[in-house]
Formats: structure tokens, C-alpha cells, sequence
């Protein structure tokens, strides 16, 4: 079993509102770090009318780690 493998109960929360121009990049640099620490990613969206939602679906479609 790798590192990646095993359960965490390490968690990233990332609160957003309306961060369409930085959410992709923000999670492009922090999926990396999150894996090798065997964390999971959640992103709080508090209502985001920007698209910034549909990014972080774009994400979560790629990467079971990111909530």
C-alpha cells in the first residue's frame, strides 16, 4: 500500500466565494501536496454566481481526492 493509498483524516478546507479567476490554478498547485500526504481537499462554496463552481466540479470529476 502507498502513502497515497492509505486512509486520511488530514483535510484542506478551501472556503471560496466568486474565485473563478484563482480556484483552478489554487487547486492545480495544492492536488500534488494533497496526495502526497494522503489528504483529501474539500471546497466550501458559499454561493459563487462566477462559474467558480463549475471549475471545482471540473475537478472533482478528475480527482476523488477533492470534495
Amino acid at each position: 500500500m502507498t502513502q497515497t493509498d492509505k486512509p486520511s483524516s488530514s483535510l484542506i478546507v478551501i472556503p471560496c466565494l466568486n474565485e473563478a479567476a484563482h480556484i483552478g490554478a489554487l487547486l492545480d498547485q495544492l492536488r500534488p501536496a494533497a496526495a502526497r500526504l494522503g489528504a483529501r481537499i474539500i471546497v466550501a462554496d458559499g454561493g459563487s454566481t462566477d462559474g467558480t463552481l463549475s471549475i471545482v466540479e471540473d475537478v472533482i470529476a478528475k480527482d476523488p481526492r477533492v470534495i
